[in-house]
């Protein structure tokens, strides 16, 4: 059997009525309500101090508190944003561009329960929508926090690209290059960092790369040439990437000393046992 569907729901109103018939119209549509009914704002501060509805109604016409106040209401003491709704009662009656421009996200009418009940669960469902994008973007943005952090100790010399020029390099490839600060790289042409003998060889490779529109990892060894115009050997290694949203290619650059150190390193530990230290 499947599960009831909760909603909570404040009622700013000052009749009971009211409320039992949203409490009956959830119902009839399967969900179970859950109301608070509040008639100014010191109870609506209390209500927001227990618990953050999903939907709040607010019977046009209340001479304690104004959908104004009501917003900056909810501003000021909601633990998350809620979604308000205007809902006419006879005799008072709101403009919906009216109620709208004080903050609600539509009118309707205790007169028209089919539209209200849609009203409500149209609501409910954009603001789960947007809470649930909130969360998401932020998870985001943790986790490229996170990704910059090991980008930025990461002992592998690593830029990223942007049309042939540097957006972005970490300290170690500062350093294997003889740069101080980022910002000195940024604009540069990759290609100022391949030596002049294998420029054209380096120009050939991309071209073939963006005519293949290649996805995985490709690799290049070649001369490379650092600030002070000194060579060196090393492997340059190029896959897609993005940062913010925009495509970019990431290179990690690998020299000769670097494999070496690797291979020592693999080469001692296929050697010894990896809890005690130990030679086997």
């Amino acid at each position: 059997m499947e599960k009831e569907k909760k909603i909570t729901i404040f009622i700013i109103d000052d009749s009971f009525n009211n409320e039992e018939n949203i409490i009956k119209l959830m119902r009839s549509s399967g969900l179970a309500a859950h109301t608070s009914r509040v008639e100014d704002d010191e109870d609506l501060i209390e209500a927001l101090s227990k618990k953050t509805p999903d939907i709040l109604l607010y019977s046009v016409g209340m001479e304690l508190i104004s959908v104004d106040e009501t917003m900056q209401c909810i501003k000021d003491n909601a633990s998350a944003p809620v979604p308000v709704i205007a809902v006419n009662r006879p005799k008072h009656e709101m403009d919906v561009v009216e109620a709208m421009r004080q903050g609600a996200g539509d009118v309707s009418a205790y007169s028209n329960p089919s539209h209200l009940e849609l009203v409500i669960k149209r609501e409910v469902e954009a603001f789960k929508c947007i809470t649930l994008q909130h969360r998401l973007e932020s998870s985001v943005r943790e986790s490229e926090r996170r990704c910059q952090g090991l980008l930025d100790s990461s002992r592998d010399a690593i830029a990223y690209i942007h049309e042939g020029m540097h957006i972005y390099s970490n300290q170690s490839y500062l350093e294997l290059f003889g740069f101080d600060e980022s910002g000195d790289l940024e604009g540069m042409p990759i290609l100022d960092m391949v030596g002049v003998d294998d420029r054209n060889s380096f120009k050939t490779f991309r071209c073939g790369n963006k005519d293949r529109g290649a996805q995985q990892e490709c690799k290049l060894e070649l001369k490379l040439k650092n600030a002070d115009g000194t060579e060196f050997r090393g492997e340059m290694e190029f896959s897609n990437a993005s940062i913010d949203g925009e495509p970019c290619i990431q290179v990690i650059i690998r020299t000769q000393g670097k494999s070496k150190e690797l291979e020592e390193q693999l080469a001692f530990m296929s050697q010894t046992d990896s809890v005690t230290g130990l030679y086997n």
